[in-house]
Parts: C-alpha cells; structure tokens; sequence
C-alpha cells in the first residue's frame, strides 16, 4: 500500500506540480534582448517563474510583461489508478503563466 500511494506522488510531482519549460531567450519588442519564463502547476507557479528570472538574471530583473494562460477546460478530469486508490485531478487546477523579462 505505501508503494500505491509513493506511484500516484511521483506522477503528480513530476506531470503536474513542478511543471515548468525552461527559459528561452527572446527580443523584446523595444529591441532588448529580454527572456520568456513559461510555467504551470498547481501550487504557486507564478513564484517558480519569478525564481527562475532572478536565477537567470544576475542583477535582477523587470517583468516586461505577464500573462496567465488559460487551457480550454475539457471537462474530464485526469484519474490516476494505483492499486485500490484513483485520484482524479481537474485540468482546471492547473494555472500556467508566461513571463517576459528584462534582465538588468
């Protein structure tokens, strides 16, 4: 039973929380050279943007811009099966974002 329960942890932890692409290096529309920062999750996805600007960004940084993403709901919850267990997690938790920044 601990295995069921660890199996259905590790695929939300690694499908679902920590969810971030990596930062891609943009122009921004002035001309500047700046990042795009994509993240999604469930649990503060707009915190793991901001830290990784500051990761990519020595001196600090300036959002240029910031957008929330908004899947198109599906209506179907995602079910995860393990064992006796099923956890069912609606897409509509999930909260992605895009950042744009300029590096200082």
């Amino acid at each position: 039973m601990k295995t069921n329960v660890f199996a259905i942890f590790a695929i939300l932890s690694f499908g679902i929380l920590p969810g971030c692409a990596p930062v891609k290096p943009v122009t921004l529309p002035g001309g500047e050279p700046g990042l795009r920062i994509f993240c999604r999750g469930i649990f503060s996805p707009e915190k793991k943007c901001a830290e990784l600007a500051a990761q990519n960004c020595a001196k600090g940084y300036k959002v240029v811009d910031k957008q929330e993403i908004t899947p198109p709901s599906v209506g179907k919850p995602t079910t995860v099966k393990s064992g006796g267990f099923s956890l069912s997690v609606s897409p509509d938790l999930v909260e992605s974002y895009k950042w744009l920044v300029q590096c200082e």
